[in-house]
């Protein structure tokens, strides 16, 4: 008696046809593809906090949210070595709120960062991260 592996049929279902069409992807940013950034440190604030700092953790994310936070410490680790980086997705955020800024066609990254500003305490003080200001 011999043993026979049975065919293999195809394990995957057929694609419906509503979705095989994919003419969306090329607008999705998650799938555009990101252009590399070559971020530089300079010198920020005399009364700035270190990236690593709780307090960038604890206010700043707060403040603009924990993604946005995460791009900014990649970006200041990018710095540091010297590399470029993809694009992060919440540049615009950051640029916005002046922790980051392009200029002469560079993205400048402060070390130390600062503090939080007048506009961003008053959106603590609105929102639900009151507790923080106490």
């Amino acid at each position: 008696m011999t043993a026979r592996a049975r065919e293999t049929l195809p394990l995957r279902p057929p694609t419906p046809s509503h979705i095989a069409d994919v003419s969306w992807a090329s607008l999705s940013p998650t799938i555009r593809p990101r252009p590399v950034v070559f971020p530089v440190l300079i010198d920020g604030p005399p009364d700035g906090v270190h990236h690593h700092d709780p307090y960038v953790r604890e206010f700043w994310v707060a403040a603009i949210g924990a993604a946005a936070v995460t791009d900014l410490l990649r970006l200041a680790a990018a710095a540091r070595r010297g590399a470029g980086i993809l694009r992060p997705v919440n540049l615009a955020l950051l640029v916005s709120e002046e922790i980051v800024v392009w200029e002469n066609s560079a993205l400048h990254v402060p070390s130390p960062l600062p503090r939080l500003g007048a506009v961003q305490r008053a959106r603590l003080r609105r929102g639900r991260h009151r507790r923080l200001l106490t």
